[in-house]
């Protein structure tokens, strides 16, 4: 890789005096006060192991190569690295290690593990799960290979295992031997959801062999160029979430449930401990985040609505919420289960009202309604662990944005009655390429 100003520079890359094959390549935007400061060129070269010289010439000018920290002049660093490197891979054992969070399941990892347990019995495979996870003895039962990650068993399988496959990035993992731990390993990312913020700043820290997307601006918004991301074509591949092809399987028409999931603010959170684990803010209740939710769901006009017209009302905030559930005090009859599947939910749901949060799209898959309530727009990009990124609530949302407690009943309502006669939403056609029910394969 090298560093650039100029966009319309000229390159050359020569392998032992010819001109090099580049397999992938990228160009990667740094900014400096909401401006474009530098560029960087990543390129993923083919070299031979007879190779011993490689020259770049930016604008006619011969670049000087440091490997490690050290200048070259030759190939020979780079290849005894590669080889220490191909020695530890060697020692790996043909085992996967899957994994979603420590403490629950039902996510990308366990539909992909299930596809590859049924289909290719051979490959040995475990599942990172703690055993007091409501999801463990679902998954004993069912046959999972389950160990607890918090286990000293767990740390030797993690030293053993050549692939690990995740829809998380946890320190539990990435940090269980030192920032090393992953350097011998791939890393598969199947993503909690579709990304459509930019979260670069995050993901950029990570080694990430395998990064799984789902929608053609996604993929791009990552592997394209004039980004912020590291990652390219190489790493970056368009599949679709494992868990989707259960989600449109299991579909369930004509009911009649509001489904409510706001997603997190990173700023309310407390201290991180152990496995992911935080303690509890006690600011949260004085939050925005905590008085707006709060006066929409105590609210009588909702209560009013969901009995009127016979639905059940579901709230799931962000697994980050669950501590704070008591103090939001919600009336009885809304809904607040953790332990049920997050795929059931989805399926046996109407409409949903979330603000920000990705699971917007597994709606968009089963083509049902969603509502987004945004009440701090400003204030949720600018202080959130990401940035607004391609993705236009307005223009590629799958439903309308509201910003305040009325105009949020209001429409509701309205949705309400258009569903009792319309069970078609038009608005999220054509958005999805992905609903054949093939995407663990494809991830496969």
């Amino acid at each position: 890789k090298y560093y650039f100003s100029d966009i319309n520079h000229t390159n050359k890359i020569l392998l032992d005096e010819k001109e090099a094959i580049i397999k992938h390549s990228k160009i990667r935007q740094y900014d400096l006060l909401d401006k474009v400061f530098l560029y960087e060129k990543r390129m993923w070269l083919k070299i031979n192991k007879n190779s011993k010289i490689l020259d770049i010439f930016v604008n006619s000018q011969k670049l000087q190569l440091v490997f490690d920290n050290v200048y070259i002049n030759d190939l020979t660093l780079v290849f005894k690295t590669l080889h220490k490197l191909k020695k530890q891979r060697a020692k790996n054992a043909n085992l996967w290690i899957f994994a979603d969070m420590s403490s629950r399941a039902d996510d990308n990892a366990e539909h992909l593990y299930r596809y590859v347990m049924n289909n290719h019995p051979k490959q040995k495979i475990v599942f990172a799960l703690r055993k007091d996870s409501c999801d463990y003895l679902r998954l004993k039962k069912e046959g999972f290979n389950l160990v607890d990650p918090r286990t000293l068993y767990f740390k030797y399988l993690l030293f053993k295992t050549s692939k690990i496959i995740s829809s998380h990035i946890d320190k539990y993992i990435f940090n269980a031997f030192g920032g090393d731990t992953l350097q011998s390993k791939d890393f598969i990312f199947l993503q909690h959801g579709v990304t459509k913020d930019d979260i670069s700043n995050w993901v950029n820290k990570r080694k990430i062999d395998i990064f799984i997307t789902s929608t053609k601006a996604e993929y791009n918004s990552i592997a394209g160029d004039f980004n912020h991301y590291k990652f390219s074509t190489k790493e970056v591949v368009l599949t679709g979430l494992a868990r989707w092809d259960a989600l449109i399987k299991n579909n369930v028409l004509n009911t009649k449930q509001i489904l409510i999931m706001p997603t997190w603010r990173e700023y309310l959170s407390g201290k991180i401990q152990k496995y992911e684990v935080r303690t509890k803010n006690p600011d949260f209740i004085k939050s925005l985040y905590f008085q707006k939710w709060q006066e929409f769901l105590c609210s009588k006009e909702l209560e009013n609505l969901a009995k009127k017209y016979g639905y059940s009302v579901v709230f799931i905030p962000h697994p980050q919420v669950r501590i704070y559930l008591d103090d939001f005090n919600l009336p009885s009859y809304i809904i607040t289960s953790y332990k049920t599947s997050m795929q059931k939910l989805f399926c046996t749901s109407s409409l949903m009202i979330t603000d920000y949060s990705s699971v917007a799209f597994e709606m968009a898959i089963l083509n049902k309604f969603v509502l987004y309530y945004q009440f701090d727009k400003d204030d949720f990009f600018s202080r959130h662990t990401y940035t607004q990124g391609y993705f236009s609530y307005k223009r590629d949302g799958f439903g309308e944005i509201l910003e305040d407690k009325y105009t949020l009943l209001n429409k509701l309502k309205e949705l309400i009655i258009y569903i009792s006669t319309n069970s078609k939403n038009n608005i999220v056609e054509n958005k999805i390429i992905f609903t054949n029910k093939k995407n663990c394969q494809r991830i496969y």
